[in-house]
């Protein structure tokens, strides 16, 4: 597969996950024709809709360093993946205060470039969207609050697709871990 761009529209080189080298074309601007499933998959589960909501929770207790108040609710950006199989993941991200709508809007963007791609394959669609959010920011951020939504719910999508929980999906072997919170 190769990507065409106008000269004036370069952006970095279309590589491809299942390449080991960079195509000789340039990838489009819209990152759209970037598939992150390979050509010879013709039956592979497919993304079908990204929908998003905000949920204001209550704020039972504070994170670290803020004010108690009572009745304080905290919004949730919670992400709804679909799939042509059916089977649905739920993704969740917050921010907080005035920034919420901003995360969700992100998690919208980034949703929307990978319409189309195999859930299954989820190294391969976050490498899609590193790419496409580019690396002038760091890996922080906006982008990496909205891409930890997509994350968690392909890996619920991979999970129920496979009949196994998240911690067998990761290699998990223990019955106990230790805990750890921070704030």
């Amino acid at each position: 597969m190769a990507c065409v761009a106008s000269s004036s529209d370069r952006c970095p080189p279309c590589i491809h996950p299942w390449d080991t080298q960079p195509a000789t074309q340039w990838l489009c601007s819209d990152w759209s024709s970037f598939a992150t499933d390979r050509p010879d998959e013709g039956n592979a589960m497919k993304i079908t809709k990204i929908q998003t909501s905000i949920l204001r929770i209550p704020e039972d207790d504070p994170l670290a360093d803020m004010p108690e108040e009572a009745g304080r609710l905290r919004p949730i950006v919670i992400l709804r993946m679909q799939t042509d199989s059916g089977l649905e993941g739920i993704g969740l991200t917050f921010y907080g205060g005035a920034m919420t709508g901003t995360l969700r809007s992100a998690v919208d963007e980034l949703g929307a470039l990978i319409v189309g791609d195999d859930p299954l394959r989820i190294e391969a669609i976050v490498k899609k969207l590193r790419l496409a959010g580019g690396d002038s920011a760091g890996p922080a951020g906006i982008f990496t609050l909205a891409l930890s939504a997509i994350d968690i719910a392909l890996w619920d999508i991979k999970g129920k697709a496979l009949d196994q929980p998240l911690w067998k999906l990761l290699g998990g072997s223990r019955d106990r871990v230790n805990t750890y919170a921070s704030g």
